[in-house]
């Protein structure tokens, strides 16, 4: 279709055109054309003159394509190890990929088919391997949220157990969801004789010289009247033992041993049950965790300037870190000694009423690490004279709300893309109006998004305060935050992670070593294993010009050797996932001709979620299924959810159409057309002997 302003200039382009042509050959007396050249001639320039001017109108050719998108159909296999842990594992490697392909394969026609495959993680395709150690539904069901946020004819096929051991509940993790659920279900639904240690708790951290407690919960189903034995070992050391008599079908004991400690370092702590004939399975007859042993606690002090949320969830977040101690003061104050403490958190301090700025100085020039929560109680100009690595003039008493927006060039620790990842999502800080302004030496690990533009304030910023090491937070409410984490995944461990590395950071005093590498001390066997480096000439200014070699050794002596890459000024290391055991490193670099090292060790806690619990959960995904308007069926029947989907009504594809406006100014093949007809015309005047 042609769109023109107004259609009335046409008569006028084609009436340019048939003048321009007169004037040109039929007024030209001197001329020797024929009568049949001189038609022919004009017709061309009639034709060239008229179309230029149709041209200067800027018309326009506006078009509809329409396209038939398919709906979306997902079809999501478990990869978890306990899909394989039955009798029948052969029979499902074999056949559930077969089965996933050839339900594909009658589906392509009419549905847009895709493959995933998940456990703690969601990747793309099927896969043969069943070896995640984890099965985490909410993880998929926020990936298949993403995917399909602007695809409202969708659905799902869910190939699983429904053996969940991670994440929220998927029943809530799918109440929003825009896709309907179909399942097939597999695995063995009956109680099976078998005796396993559930869980082994124990603290993370302990004290050297001092004992620490440890419970085993031992389950055994199908074997009452049987007798077991339960054995604690440390460092493959026997601790104790005890014999347990199974009362019911399904039974449960707690067990409780005491372990006292001589050293620091990491032990293994393994608890196993003796296994009985004729059990199912024996793999999950042992449970081994490490704990790690300290000399001693850091203690960190809370100071708030008025009871708020906030304190609470702070402490929280402290006392989850084993190796931390920590104490909160609201007024009136009890101030203690600053240098007996590694950290003082100022929350809405200093203020009015309580200035503190004594305090603060003597802390400080004992090199105790502050950190800084900004407020509507804060005295901003008292907080400004304190030099902190970023000052804020207010104008006025306002607060703005600001979402945390992670700044990518950020060195000093690492934050998983999981976690900021859900930062868009949370409830805003409120942070104090004004002008911000950054110290020299600074760090921003977050940035400040204001109805919805990404503006130069920081949220969370590091530097320094007189020699010590110091961080502030412009803005509270980050309990709300935490709140809705929780909410949303069944714990505030995700979100806790950018306070945890903040409160880590600046608790320890900052080392003198020119090489430093920190990593954590203990990892899951389905998480990846993190380093990270930081590298300083002898000036201490941070480089990362030398390359940084990294060595892992395991319990064998087989080496593994890796190169860290380099971030911005630092360097970090991303390992991927390791076999469980104990493994000792060493970083190495060479800088200014001398060679730099540094040393530790970190263990890979076996995953035993998987083994924990193999009686398959049809329940959960009959559940899912009904909640989404979706069916759930047997594996045996698998082939039925073709035909149902076949005949599914309220799939439908959907038509869309695109509109394209095009010039026709722009069109080459238009700019041909005048050439061919400029060249024409002027190809028949030479033949008849004129230009």
């Amino acid at each position: 279709m042609i769109v023109l302003s107004s259609f009335l200039y046409i008569p006028l382009c084609l009436l340019t055109g048939a003048f321009y042509a007169g004037v040109l050959y039929y007024k030209d007396k001197k001329s020797d054309f024929s009568g049949r050249i001189q038609w022919i001639g004009a017709s061309l320039r009639f034709v060239v003159v008229s179309l230029i001017c149709f041209l200067l109108l800027s018309p326009m050719i506006h078009t509809t394509i329409t396209v038939q998108q398919k709906p979306v159909l997902v079809i999501a296999q478990d990869n978890s190890v306990s899909m394989v842990s039955g009798s029948d594992s052969l029979r499902v490697r074999q056949e559930l990929p077969a089965a996933a392909k050839r339900l594909a394969g009658q589906l392509e026609k009419v549905y847009d088919v895709r493959f995933v495959n998940f456990g703690s993680a969601v990747n793309d395709g099927l896969s043969e391997q069943f070896n995640e150690q984890a099965t985490d539904f909410s993880a998929l069901f926020s990936n298949l949220k993403t995917r399909l946020e602007n695809r409202q004819q969708s659905a799902v096929v869910l190939l699983s157990d429904g053996i969940v051991n991670r994440g929220a509940d998927p029943l809530y993790a799918t109440s929003d969801a825009g896709f309907r659920i179909f399942a097939v279900g597999y695995g063995d639904t009956l109680s099976q004789r078998d005796t396993k240690i559930k869980q082994l708790h124990v603290n993370k951290v302990a004290f050297v010289g001092t004992s620490f407690p440890v419970e085993i919960v031992v389950n055994a189903s199908g074997c009452k009247g049987e007798n077991l034995k339960v054995k604690l070992s440390v460092e493959g050391e026997k601790k104790g033992e005890q014999e347990v008599a199974v009362t019911s079908e399904l039974f449960s004991k707690n067990i409780g041993f005491t372990v006292q400690t001589r050293k620091k370092g990491l032990l293994r702590i393994e608890a196993e049950v003796s296994p009985l004939e004729g059990e199912t399975s024996v793999h999950n007859n042992k449970y081994e965790t490490y704990i790690e042993v300290l000399d001693n606690r850091l203690k960190v002090l809370v100071l708030g300037s008025a009871p708020h949320p906030d304190l609470g969830a702070l402490r929280q977040i402290i006392l989850s870190q084993y190796h931390l101690e920590v104490d909160v003061q609201t007024p009136p104050f009890n101030l203690p000694n600053p240098d007996a403490y590694n950290l003082i958190v100022y929350h809405q301090l200093p203020s009015v009423a309580f200035p503190m700025t004594d305090f603060i100085n003597q802390a400080s020039n004992a090199g105790v690490s502050s950190l800084f929560i900004l407020g509507a109680l804060t005295d901003l100009k008292l907080f400004n004279n304190l030099l902190p690595p970023v000052s804020v003039h207010a104008d006025r008493d306002e607060m703005s709300y600001a979402i945390p927006v992670v700044n990518k060039q950020f060195t000093l620790f690492v934050m998983p893309e999981t976690a900021t990842n859900m930062y868009p999502g949370l409830p805003p800080f409120s942070v104090p109006s004004g002008a911000y302004n950054l110290g020299s030496g600074t760090d921003v690990l977050l940035y400040q998004k204001i109805d919805g533009i990404q503006t130069g304030r920081p949220l969370v910023v590091f530097g320094k305060l007189k020699d010590a090491r110091c961080g502030v937070i412009t803005g509270e409410g980050l309990w709300r935050q935490r709140q809705i984490t929780w909410m949303e995944t069944g714990s505030p461990e995700m979100y806790d992670i950018w306070l945890t590395k903040t409160i880590q950071y600046l608790t320890v005093r900052e080392s003198k070593k020119r090489l430093r590498v920190s990593a954590a001390r203990t990892f899951q066997q389905f998480e990846p294993v993190l380093f990270d480096a930081e590298l300083y000439n002898k000036s201490y200014e941070m480089i990362n010009d030398p390359e940084v070699q990294l060595e892992i050794k395991d319990e064998q002596d087989q080496s593994f050797p890796y190169n860290f890459a380099r971030h911005d000024k630092a360097f970090s290391l991303n390992l991927g996932r390791f076999p469980s055991g104990r493994y000792t490193w060493e970083a190495s670099t060479t800088e200014s001709g001398e060679t730099l090292k540094e040393k530790g060790d970190f263990v890979v806690i076996p995953a035993n979620l998987e083994l924990q619990n193999m009686q398959a959960d049809n329940r959960l995904l009959y559940n899912l299924t009904s909640s989404r308007g979706g069916v759930f069926v047997p594996e045996t029947k698998i082939d039925s959810i073709a035909v149902m989907l076949l005949n599914e009504r309220r799939l439908k594809p959907v038509l869309l159409s695109e509109e394209h406006v095009t010039e026709w100014i722009g069109l080459f093949s238009v700019f041909i057309l005048i050439i061919v007809l400029l060249t024409g015309e002027w190809v028949l005047r030479r033949w008849a002997g004129s230009y």
